[in-house]
């Protein structure tokens, strides 16, 4: 009788653990295809399961009248970044309405806690279309950056010195960035722009202009010991590598024509700049404070030298110029003081 009753206990415990390990298959399949579809499948219906958190809490409207199509995968968008896409718009921004009362303006944090602030689109039926001139500036407490697409500026500085934020992600909409808009965000590691926009595109997060010839911004966040700046580019931006403390090469496309003014203002770690044979313009403190830099070889088609170009890069010793005279059109004070000028024989 016991014996019985054993085997009785024994088939039904091995058929409530034949159930629990097919509830556990399946449950672990539908995962992996929720996930495979998250990350592989079509991104245009990224507000799916976020309806319910974008209404309106008193303080900001978050409502979301688009889809969040994702930017394409070449301008330096990782799964992180297509996780802050999924997020709801932020609530509690300091918006506030323009001049003419057509449309509001970010001008700060506000009430707003959310480490990874997602700009929303409207407020109050009004599109959100600006960030303020030094609207979060240093916001030790800002992450992330999401842009909606309504966003047609963002004012100087205005994320000058969030030495935590790591990524921004730039929507189809954003037409102006104002100067130093992110300097000296020090974890800044990439900025990822949506296809279709057509002021401004990425490769890798680093920031060109739409048709590609400027570089515009290449993070200081990035910890890339070497980059070669790409053929398309014929002007390297101001402030376009300032103060990125890991690059230690950089070598710039034959296209590049001019270097603009404190392009690579504070790279101490740069030991070795390739310049190209076409090169015209390297206008004031282009390479100011590029203290690790030992070396630098002019070619003779530079006809503009900006005062300060070499200035204070105090481990320079030699710097060779591929002319037999330093042109009239350089500016006085260009090389460093304590660096060898060598001219052509």
């Amino acid at each position: 009788m016991k014996r019985k009753i054993f085997l009785a206990i024994f088939v039904v415990l091995c058929m409530a653990l034949s159930v629990a390990l097919v509830s556990c298959g399946c449950n672990q399949e539908n995962a992996n295809s929720s996930a495979s579809s998250q990350d592989g499948g079509n991104h245009d219906n990224h507000n799916h399961g976020n309806t319910g958190n974008n209404t309106n809490n008193g303080t900001n409207n978050g409502t979301n009248n688009g889809t969040n199509n994702a930017p394409t995968e070449d301008d330096g968008r990782t799964n992180k970044d297509s996780i802050a896409l999924n997020k709801a718009e932020s609530q509690g921004l300091d918006l506030r309405l323009s001049q003419d009362s057509t449309y509001y303006i970010v001008y700060g944090v506000g009430e707003c806690r959310d480490a990874e602030i997602v700009i929303p689109k409207q407020f109050e039926g009004l599109d959100v279309k600006e960030v303020a001139a030094n609207a979060f500036y240093e916001n030790t407490s800002v992450r992330g950056v999401v842009l909606s697409a309504n966003v047609k500026a963002v004012g100087e500085k205005a994320f000058y010195g969030c030495t935590n934020l790591s990524f921004v992600i730039v929507r189809t909409g954003l037409e102006t960035l104002g100067e130093e808009a992110f300097s000296r965000c020090s974890n800044l590691s990439r900025i990822a722009v949506e296809k279709g926009n057509k002021a401004f595109t990425s490769y890798d997060g680093v920031l060109y202009t739409s048709d590609s010839k400027t570089l515009l911004f290449y993070a200081s966040g990035r910890t890339e010991q070497s980059f070669t700046v790409p053929s398309s580019v014929t002007k390297i931006a101001q402030r376009a590598f300032i103060e990125n403390s890991h690059i230690k090469k950089v070598t710039l496309g034959q296209g590049v024509t001019t270097i603009e003014n404190s392009a690579f203002f504070g790279c101490d770690n740069m030991e070795e700049i390739v310049l190209p044979s076409g090169l015209k313009t390297i206008e004031a403190c282009a390479f100011f404070f590029c203290t690790s830099l030992k070396s630098v070889s002019i070619p003779a088609s530079v006809v503009n030298m900006g005062s300060g170009a070499f200035g204070n890069c105090f481990a320079l010793e030699k710097i060779y110029v591929d002319l037999a005279v330093i042109p009239s059109s350089w500016e006085g004070g260009w090389d460093y003081d304590g660096a060898l000028v060598e001219l052509k024989k």
